[in-house]
């Protein structure tokens, strides 16, 4: 997954969605575009997405402060299904699965502190024995960050977690679980 370097509040103030979903390594760029640039086009601003490795992205006329200034790509080696969300400090989260090789997949949780130009690994979540993947970030108004995925362990124990953070997601506790479906088979949830 690639993460360019923008201005977030410049895109986010112009009435599209409040959060981003990048999909996938091999879908991202097209499904974001699908999703975002009529909103972009509505407005007379352009958006033009480009997959490669992930997403990049430029945008041109980006309303009264003037054009959005583009810096270096910031690329999560190995990531997918990145998913960002603005925290009540002014920096920015995101979460995305990382797939180390030989074992299961994990969470990997990014801070920005700088409107999104650089990122930074914070946090990850793991759980013994079990595959996560396709997390889900929600910014509470008392601060609070909750963290929802899947987990599973192929073929037999599938579950939604939900997991809270109270530091802006340096730190991770379990808090409960949306489903489970153990003894499942191949059904899953």
């Amino acid at each position: 997954m690639c993460l360019s370097a923008f201005d977030p509040a410049a895109i986010f103030n112009s009435g599209m969605p409040k959060s981003l979903s990048f999909l996938g390594k091999e879908s991202c760029g097209f499904s974001v575009a699908k999703r975002v640039a009529p909103a972009l086009r509505r407005r007379g601003r352009m958006l033009a997405l480009a997959v490669g490795l992930g997403l990049t992205a430029s945008v041109g006329q980006a309303g009264p402060s003037g054009p959005v200034t583009w810096g270096a790509a910031v690329n999560v080696t190995g990531g997918g299904w990145g998913r960002m969300i603005p925290l009540t400090n002014g920096h920015w989260l995101c979460v995305s699965t990382l797939f180390p090789p030989g074992t299961n997949s994990y969470l990997g949780i990014y801070r920005s502190g700088d409107a999104c130009r650089t990122w930074h690994l914070l946090a990850d979540v793991r759980e013994d024995g079990r595959t996560l993947d396709n997390g889900e970030l929600v910014a509470l108004p008392n601060g609070d960050v909750l963290l929802t995925m899947r987990s599973l362990i192929h073929g037999s124990s599938y579950r939604l977690p939900v997991y809270r953070s109270r530091d802006h997601g340096a730190q991770w506790t379990y808090l409960s679980t949306i489903d489970a479906s153990e003894n499942a088979g191949t059904r899953g949830l």
